[in-house]
């Protein structure tokens, strides 16, 4: 890409958070589109407009934002390999992780928690003990009243984590609507 195309690019970024930092979410969608225009794998236009289409409450436009990044994430991980950017690929990765999360709690706030399993589940596959995914998979199951499965995955989180607490309180759900059941 050429100077004048990336110094366009980037103002176009700068202004979308500019926009979704002042909570003007539709401009800052336009914004990273024509980002988007001059990078169509730009992964940062991709998940601000994720990001902006959510803020919207438009969860389900959001999650079909899920292709389109996992994609240019895809794009990302062929060019560091052909460029020998080894040292991008855990950023890459990582970005792979949330993407998948992300979606899972959009399905989630969809009403698509079947979805949102598949989801949660292809984010256990990359790796098994990514809270986050472990988390969203645990309240999806409470609202798929598999209270026993719930229990079972908000096991899972180590006592270490940060997020340990998220765990002991949707633990603490399943229990309660188990008992009830």
């Amino acid at each position: 890409m050429n100077t004048l195309n990336q110094n366009l690019l980037s103002e176009h970024l700068a202004k979308g958070n500019e926009f979704c930092a002042a909570g003007e979410y539709q401009e800052a969608i336009e914004s990273f589109n024509e980002a988007l225009e001059i990078d169509p794998n730009n992964v940062n236009a991709l998940e601000q407009i994720r990001f902006a289409l959510e803020k919207l409450g438009a969860y389900q436009l959001a999650a079909d934002m899920h292709g389109a990044i996992i994609e240019a994430l895809g794009y990302e991980w062929e060019m560091a390999i052909k460029l020998g950017k080894f040292f991008e690929m855990p950023r890459i990765f990582s970005g792979k992780k949330r993407t998948l999360n992300n979606t899972g709690i959009l399905l989630f706030k969809s009403g698509k928690y079947q979805e949102a399993i598949v989801v949660f589940n292809m984010a256990l596959e990359g790796d098994p003990e990514h809270v986050d995914a472990l988390i969203g998979k645990g309240i999806t199951l409470i609202r798929l009243e598999k209270y026993q499965e719930a229990i079972e995955i908000f096991n899972k989180v180590p006592e270490e984590d940060l997020k340990y607490a998220d765990a002991l309180s949707g633990r603490r759900i399943a229990l309660n609507r188990l008992r009830k059941a």
